[in-house]
């Protein structure tokens, strides 16, 4: 709050008084297109945000509407870990905005492709297999689809995927992430 060397403390205290004046857009994770949802609703500071009835935020943002009224009144519940200390990894995902709208099917497979290509290599890093594979689609109205997939993609045994998987790795490590 005081760039570009100064500290600032935040307490239970007067977190009111030193966030909720800032921007709405200032909050973790709300950017230009939530920014602008909240703005259509007066929502222009953490605080208006703060001083919003939950399931109104519920129903505008889902999940996340609730997520980000609980930031805004200070109730992050996430615990303190030191420098270094590594999260269990209990899901890997990916998502990514593209710069322009999807097309087609083909537009849509080769984004489905890359981010998948992205969590299996993951997956594999932290020595994981997963159970479900979900799938969102939020399109530019900032209306969400969501599926889940538990299908078998290969007719092989454990064995083969994770050797064709392995290898696959390894020639990607040698030659980049589009060998394959």
């Amino acid at each position: 709050m005081k760039k570009p060397d100064a500290i600032t403390v935040i307490s239970e205290d007067n977190f009111k008084q030193k966030v909720w004046p800032l921007s709405v857009g200032d909050l973790l994770y709300v950017g230009r297109a939530t920014k602008q949802k909240f703005e259509n609703r007066a929502i222009f500071t953490i605080g208006d945000l703060a001083k919003r009835n939950v399931r109104d935020l519920k129903l505008l943002l889902g999940v996340w509407g609730e997520t980000l009224w609980q930031f805004a009144n200070g109730l992050e519940s996430a615990p303190v870990r030191q420098v270094g200390e590594e999260n269990i990894v209990k899901s890997v995902g990916n998502s990514t905005t593209t710069v322009r709208d999807l097309l087609n099917n083909e537009d849509v497979k080769l984004i489905i492709y890359v981010l998948a290509e992205s969590v299996a290599a993951r997956l594999r890093q932290h020595g994981l297999k997963c159970t479900t594979v979900a799938i969102s689609v939020r399109g530019a109205d900032l209306v969400t689809a969501e599926g889940n997939i538990q299908l078998d993609l290969f007719n092989c045994d454990q064995a083969d995927k994770e050797s064709l998987e392995r290898t696959i790795d390894m020639l990607r490590i040698r030659f980049g992430s589009y060998c394959i």
